[in-house]
């Protein structure tokens, strides 16, 4: 049974989860279908805002490991 985990995804083209600062916290990678990407960082108490990746990623395969 899916579980709803947050509200805001409309337009999400995709979405990684990693650790994207090495601080040994999940972060969140998200791409949007007009093609803004964006870093959801981390923390003890929750996701930190958005920052901007740049814009223009609609085009590109994304691949995190």
């Amino acid at each position: 049974m899916p579980e709803v985990i947050g509200s805001g995804w409309t337009g999400l083209k995709t979405g990684f989860i990693t650790d994207w600062n090495s601080d040994g916290i999940q972060d969140i990678v998200a791409r949007t279908t007009d093609g803004h990407l964006d870093v959801y960082l981390g923390s003890t108490s929750g996701y930190l805002p958005p920052i901007s990746l740049g814009s223009n990623w609609q085009d590109w395969t994304l691949i995190l490991g």
